[in-house]
């Protein structure tokens, strides 16, 4: 048993250690770099040719030395609104890129002026399976380095004026959360940039560089608590994965599997079955689940909300995330009304002596993607679970009828480091004590 125990804490001792690793499976793709003068695959969303073809001499050219950093950039001319520079991915090769990174970036530059105006991209579209043609909003999803005062927000944009000097900006959009609706193995996917420009504005812009890569930073306070990576980490013999109650719980309420969310074949994931509304073995609680990793099973791996970790005395961590991958078996009943997989509760018991259930959130899939989704789920401070022992995964339904089995890889935590206060006594210094009064 104790053996067991320093087992488990070594492996998430090692997840987190990796995660301070630098990544070496990190890909990264340009789609468009228009240095040696060649389309790259892109074209113009009006009539779907080649952005090198003919027609378009006076529309796209290759302008040498005017953005700093490059030989050469695509210069684009169109005055106002336009919705023309595009690629279609599928042609390409590159939609595997496209599915197995998660961020855009490209760099859009503008000549020095000397009249007022403004250049902007005004939209951009994601076609695909599954998303749709779908304009992507202005979000925080967006982010930008370089000139970047008028921006609108995340919109980039450039005002000009008298005198006003060549600018360029590095946008990078982060896509990832596509993929909660992006049909699995697409057979396309189109992007599609929309620009606009007026009031004296130049009626051309720059373009370079548009890449497909993954987030190349890493929260160094995330630490997996179950990679699943060993074909015993699921039932164990230490705090084991198992049912609480529910009378939709089937058996095995969970069991280990060998679909791993990143597809490493020597790891695996954990499957959770189920049958609505009654899997007939009565453990009670009507037509629900609940499995959880027994009644005291986050003690083993993290303190939470001002309790030690890891025996250091001097630190205390507060888990401000909670996240897992969640992949649902396509034969699982799923919610017709709204066309989602049934939502999943996670959630804990909360407080040493409590036995409730406190819910973090609910993991919401469409019915139309069967790959892995990541969740990450904030938790809120709240006395009810001051103190976390426990994690569950339920769903309840009076309406659902069949099996639900499901997939969740690499539960991991989210850390806030809190300092202790430090009772230090200092050596007094010299002084001189005066003691008045009147007589």
């Amino acid at each position: 048993m104790k053996n067991m125990r320093n087992k488990h804490i070594i492996t998430a001792a090692l997840a987190a250690l990796a995660l301070l690793l630098p990544g070496s499976g990190l890909a990264q793709t340009t789609i468009g770099s228009w240095q040696t003068s060649s389309s790259d695959g892109w074209i113009d969303w009006g009539n779907q040719l080649s952005i090198t073809d003919v027609s378009y001499t006076n529309k796209y050219s290759f302008a040498p030395g005017v953005v700093s950093g490059y030989a050469q950039s695509l210069q684009i001319t169109q005055a106002g609104y336009n919705q023309s520079l595009s690629i279609k991915l599928q042609n390409n090769g590159y939609v595997d890129d496209f599915t197995n990174n998660n961020r855009l970036t490209f760099t859009f530059s503008v000549p020095a002026w000397t009249n007022g105006g403004y250049s902007q991209l005004e939209s951009f579209v994601v076609n695909a399976p599954g998303v749709g043609f779908t304009s992507q909003a202005f979000d925080g999803r967006w982010s930008s380095t370089g000139s970047t005062n008028d921006n609108d927000g995340t919109k980039p944009r450039f005002f000009f004026y008298a005198g006003s000097p060549a600018r360029s900006q590095t946008v990078t959009l982060d896509y990832s959360s596509l993929f909660t609706s992006l049909t699995p193995n697409p057979g396309y996917v189109e992007l599609i940039f929309t620009f606009n420009n007026g009031g004296g504005a130049p009626a051309f812009w720059y373009m370079n560089n548009v890449v497909l890569s993954s987030a190349t930073t890493v929260n160094t306070n995330v630490v997996v608590l179950y990679p699943f990576n060993e074909t015993n980490s699921v039932p164990g013999e230490f705090y084991p994965w198992s049912v609480w109650f529910g009378d939709a719980t089937d058996e095995p309420a969970a069991e280990w599997d060998p679909s791993d969310a990143g597809g490493d074949a020597n790891s695996g994931s954990m499957k959770i079955n189920a049958f609505f509304p009654d899997a007939g073995y009565g453990y009670g609680g009507g037509p629900q689940f609940v499995v959880h990793n027994d009644y005291n099973g986050l003690e083993l791996f993290f303190g939470t909300n001002g309790m030690p970790c890891w025996g250091n005395t001097m630190t205390d961590y507060v888990v401000t995330n909670i996240s897992f991958d969640l992949r649902f078996d396509p034969a699982s009943a799923y919610v017709t009304n709204s066309g989602n997989w049934p939502g999943i509760e996670i959630g804990t018991r909360g407080n040493t002596n409590s036995f409730n259930q406190y819910t973090y959130g609910t993991a919401t899939i469409p019915h139309s993607q069967t790959n892995w989704v990541h969740f990450n789920i904030p938790i809120g401070a709240n006395a009810d679970w001051a103190s976390s022992y426990s994690l569950f995964f339920k769903h309840y339904s009076a309406d659902l009828n069949g099996p639900v089995n499901f997939y969740v890889d690499n539960i991991a935590v989210t850390r806030g480091v809190v300092p202790r206060p430090i009772l230090a006594l200092e050596k007094a210094q010299p002084g001189l004590r005066v003691f008045a009064g009147s007589s």
